[in-house]
């Protein structure tokens, strides 16, 4: 009884403390994030550079992307934490997140092939709104009019970024879209997970679910004869080194976005992921000729304002809320 009343204190002690002299953190996790998310289209860029330019396999990429992040990961993870920080909670439902992330990105390298990069980013951003809807079906969250709004009208605002170039691409236009499915539902599984262990070792285990989902899907994609889902042997060291590239970019920008969000809320530095808009944008006209037409960059707008109406509702909504207040202050509620 005295142990736990001791934890209890102490953590309280913790808390306030962490609270104290972290008051100016908000602002470092602002920088921080907003370098993640310039560097996340980086990524995605030298995937589509591979499957433009050199014709190599969505699946492949993905697979070398999770591969060399992987290769990265454990040597850091073992310099920082030790043999200890490899252990982890339930890392079976950590392996099964990570193959909602392997799935997702074969579909969303795929569609890099063809659509323009901020294209598709723009239409991923309609993630945060599935992520609303599944939220109320699974965990019976309540949706206001407010939610649903923003909703609609994100989903409005991807069917202008999408409508041109499912002229074009037809359903391939549509891969985005079930990247950001796939991506919330893994978000979903997160909050149910909870932090299970270091960012590091999570996004390892993610990482082993993420190879080994697109493993299946190669095994799959070659008995069917999918060249997008084939497994192909690298043939030239820059199609290696641009493999390793993505994989390190993935693994740097994320490790940033994580690191940002034990600096600062998390309803202050979502709507910092609609800057890879700028970046994707930059990136698409110098490597690849690319620019959104004037109804793709329309519905551009709808989806990030929506996006950041969305945010902003759920940070007012969670400022209302009462907070409970201890009897005593060295008490943890």
């Amino acid at each position: 009884m005295v142990g736990s009343v001791n934890r209890r204190d102490g953590d309280a002690m913790k808390s306030a403390l962490t609270i104290d002299d972290n008051r100016f953190e908000p602002i470092r996790g602002l920088i921080v994030m907003s370098a993640a998310t310039l560097l996340m289209p980086v990524m995605d860029s030298m995937a589509k550079v591979l499957g433009v330019f050199f014709d190599f396999p969505a699946a492949e990429i993905t697979l070398g992307r999770f591969v060399f992040q992987a290769m990265l990961t454990v040597p850091i993870l073992f310099l920082i934490e030790g043999a200890r920080g490899f252990r982890i909670d339930r890392p079976l439902m950590n392996i099964v997140r990570g193959s909602f992330v392997g799935a997702g990105s074969v579909l969303f390298f795929a569609s890099l092939k063809f659509m323009p990069l901020a294209d598709a980013i723009a239409v991923f951003f309609v993630e945060p709104f599935i992520l609303t809807i599944l939220s109320a079906i699974f965990l019976k969250e309540k949706i206001g009019w407010h939610r649903s709004m923003s909703v609609v009208m994100g989903f409005f605002g991807a069917v202008l970024v999408i409508q041109p170039s499912f002229a074009v691409f037809g359903v391939v236009s549509l891969y985005p879209l079930g990247t950001a499915t796939l991506f919330a539902f893994y978000l979903l599984l997160s909050r149910q997970l909870g932090t299970s262990g270091s960012a590091l070792a999570m996004q390892l285990y993610a990482g082993i679910g993420g190879a080994g989902v697109v493993l299946v899907i190669m095994l799959f994609g070659t008995a069917a004869g999918l060249r997008e889902l084939t497994f192909t042997v690298p043939e030239t060291p820059v199609i290696w080194l641009l493999l390793a590239s993505v994989g390190l970019a993935g693994l740097v920008s994320h490790f940033l976005a994580t690191f940002a969000f034990q600096l600062a809320p998390a309803s202050l530095l979502a709507p910092l992921q609609y800057l890879e808009i700028i970046s994707a944008t930059l990136l698409g006209l110098l490597i690849f000729g690319e620019a959104p037409n004037a109804l793709s960059w329309l519905g551009i707008v709808i989806v990030v304002a929506s996006g950041i109406y969305l945010f902003w509702r759920e940070q007012k909504v969670a400022r209302r809320k009462p907070v409970a207040i201890p009897d005593k202050p060295w008490q943890a509620p």
